[in-house]
């Protein structure tokens, strides 16, 4: 399965959790994530990440969480440009 690519939204420092958002097609959505689900990293809002989607305690959350690499933002930007000009063109 490949990781999913999200964006950190929020993150409480004090209390170790957080929310990223992630596109998918028709949206974005929101998903929770644990200090504990990152991969050798501080998470701060603005931060690219990848991600899986993993049972947590009340619900579908962000695990293995890790810093985009460089060509995975790119990749990513490419693709969300592309899908923006498909859906302008409808």
């Amino acid at each position: 399965m490949s990781k999913l690519f999200g964006t950190i939204n929020r993150f409480e420092t004090t209390r170790g959790y957080g929310f990223l958002s992630t596109a998918y097609p028709g949206g974005q959505m929101s998903v929770f994530f644990h200090i504990t689900s990152c991969q050798g990293f501080l998470p701060y809002p603005g931060q690219h990440v990848t991600f899986n989607v993993g049972p947590g305690r009340k619900g579908p959350q962000a695990i293995d969480v890790c810093l985009a690499s460089s060509e995975e933002i790119a990749h990513n930007t490419a693709v969300s440009a592309l899908a923006g000009q498909q859906e302008g063109g409808k």
